[in-house]
């Protein structure tokens, strides 16, 4: 539900006096079933198509939030891979496709006009090991970024990255994809 408030950019004083009054019900005793506190927090819960348009576009900063990115990306990884990865456990490190400061070697397909507008879109992001992510550097064309992400075993990037080459629209297809995985992990099961 927050997760899917927050990628909605939506008010979070709403969403705050609402987990207070959920809480309190919670602690009175007047709710005490997980679906009842759901249905609690049904006001703030996103629909499907709102929060796939949302996710569709989002961005958030590795600078300022990358365990959330983090969180992200695992919880999608776990989706689309059908694997178990705890985010706070997974080796996994987040690469930039397109990276945080570019090289020219980038400016062919990422002007550097537009560069800021893709940097931290969801659709740039996906999971590598630590040793593989430390051989990729800012200068790194896609073309050998990508003979590294097929050989991944996250699907996030063996996958979700089998793109002959990387620029704003293919990001857009990839993050729209992300999106759909997305709905299904962050969906209740008490809310329709």
């Amino acid at each position: 539900i927050a997760l899917r408030h927050t990628m909605a950019n939506l008010n979070p004083n709403t969403a705050e006096t609402i987990y207070s009054e959920a809480a309190n019900q919670l602690q009175n005793g007047e709710i005490k079933k997980v679906r009842d506190v759901v249905m609690a927090l049904r006001y703030i819960y996103v629909d499907d198509a709102m929060f796939e348009e949302s996710f569709a576009k989002g961005q958030i900063s590795t600078r300022r939030k990358k365990d959330l990115v983090k969180y992200i990306l695992v919880k999608l990884e776990n989706q689309i891979g059908n694997t178990e990865y705890n985010y706070e456990d997974a080796s996994a490190t987040i690469e930039h496709i397109l990276p945080e400061n570019p090289g020219r070697v980038w400016e062919q397909t990422f002007s550097p006009e537009i560069q800021d507008d893709f940097i931290y879109r969801l659709g740039n992001y996906t999971l590598l090991k630590a040793g593989v992510n430390n051989k990729l550097d800012n200068e790194t064309p896609f073309a050998k970024k990508l003979e590294y992400y097929r050989q991944s075993a996250y699907k996030l990037s063996s996958e979700y990255c089998s793109y002959d080459d990387f620029k704003p629209t293919t990001l857009q297809l990839r993050q729209e994809r992300m999106a759909k995985a997305a709905k299904a992990v962050w969906k209740s099961a008490f809310i329709e």
